[in-house]
């Protein structure tokens, strides 16, 4: 009964992904609204139109420095790979995974590149929380050059958190989320952390918002308190992100939108502006509001695989990104191990999931099926978009597991 109802419910997802892909390009869904903007099938449209649902700034990129992209570059719809125990069309996989876009990088060279839905080469498409590692990265060129000390404390840079519950943690806490706050990843209960701060990043409408509730992430973040049960242990916590990039921005005296584009942007030859969310007090959502292309996130990532240089510039610091690629498995782990993307040895670090396999791959990971994976044994770098049903897995063809295993098909498939 429970595969009959999963199976049935995705048929539902399915048709009503049909239904919108049959609208005229680019039409905007008639009902949609913030409070369904991330659910199926309405989200397929919003993740690459955000900028028509929530107010977004601009992170620039230098039109004169564009790093070209070389290579190949099939279609999926030429591509096999073998998958579940058969040969199968990487097109056909890709659909039924409910993938947007699909982007693998060989030696440098773009191996295959694809896009379903409403996404183009020129469109972006909303991040998730891969704007987490984004927020990192930046922080560790800031910390190069003098302006960032990991050591210290919240509440040196940001007095108005002396009283949070990040106040006292310094920012290497808050980059592996081992911090003291009280804040739980917790959604789908009015008044719960995750949507209160949903409330204050404008992702919902003031209707579906306690009237008296903070208006920004200004307000808000202030108002969240302690639980030392918490301090030490790796909780995953979207709105510590937010308070790092609160940090960021008074320890470079610039906008974050402002910072990505000059400390990470413009220096890996971004092709095309990206944009992030911003709330009515003017907090960037740092925590999951970037959007970008699908080629500008294989430049990223082609950075990160070429140990943080892009030509002879060192864009963030070589040691950053050895010290991200090469963690023991995380004490405190609190999710199943053999479950989920990681293997035996997963660990969370700067913002980046550790894969856990031994070869020192690292992950950029979004909801509903965004990710950026680095590979180094295979010189391989992974990127996709999706607009999964649900935050996670939610039926037979739509997860991580899924995305795993097609991932470890194609570096199969091309190791040298």
């Amino acid at each position: 009964m429970k595969a009959l109802i999963i199976a049935l419910a995705v048929g539902t997802v399915l048709a009503g992904f049909d239904a919108i892909a049959k609208n005229p390009p680019g039409s905007r869904p008639a009902d949609i609204t913030l409070k369904n903007m991330q659910l199926p099938p309405y989200n397929r449209w919003a993740f690459s139109h955000m900028s028509e649902m929530v107010p977004t700034v601009s992170i620039r990129r230098d039109a004169h420095h564009v790093r070209s992209l070389t290579g190949p570059a099939m279609a999926p719809a030429d591509v096999t790979v073998l998958f579940e125990g058969k040969e199968q069309s990487l097109d056909s996989i890709l659909r039924a995974d409910m993938v947007d876009a699909y982007l693998v990088m060989k030696d440098g060279e773009v191996l295959i590149e694809g896009y379903f839905g409403e996404m183009r080469e020129d469109r972006t498409h909303l991040m998730m929380s891969m704007t987490k590692s984004i927020t990192a990265l930046t922080a560790s060129v800031l910390q190069r050059d003098g302006k960032l000390d990991f050591q210290k404390t919240v509440a040196h840079y940001v007095p108005e958190m002396k009283d949070s519950g990040w106040g006292q943690d310094t920012i290497l806490t808050l980059l592996d989320m081992k911090d003291g706050s009280a804040f739980t990843e917790t959604y789908g209960e009015p008044g719960s952390p995750g949507e209160a701060h949903e409330c204050a990043s404008a992702w919902r409408g003031r209707d579906d918002c306690p009237a008296t509730g903070p208006k920004n992430n200004y307000e808000y973040l202030p108002t969240v308190g302690r639980n030392e049960d918490m301090h030490g242990a790796f909780h995953y916590k979207s709105a510590t992100t937010d308070v790092v990039a609160w940090v960021l921005e008074r320890a470079s005296g610039l906008p974050l939108a402002e910072l990505f584009s000059d400390t990470i942007w413009q220096p890996i030859g971004a092709e095309f502006d990206a944009e992030i969310t911003v709330d009515r007090g003017g907090f960037v959502m740092a925590s999951g509001g970037m959007n970008a292309t699908l080629r500008d996130m294989g430049r990223l990532g082609q950075m990160l695989l070429d140990g943080g240089r892009v030509g002879t510039r060192q864009v963030v610091p070589e040691s950053f990104i050895s010290d991200l690629m090469n963690q023991n498995k995380e004490p405190t782990w609190p999710y199943p191990i053999g479950e989920g993307w990681y293997g035996e040895n997963p660990y969370y670090r700067s913002f980046f999931w550790g894969v856990g396999n031994g070869n020192g791959d690292i992950e950029m990971v979004g909801v509903n099926g965004q990710l950026l994976r680095i590979i180094p044994k295979a010189n391989m770098v992974i990127a996709q978009f999706a607009s999964w049903p649900g935050y996670e897995d939610d039926g037979p063809d739509f997860g991580w597991t899924q995305s795993d295993n097609l991932m470890e098909a194609l570096v199969e498939k091309y190791m040298d």
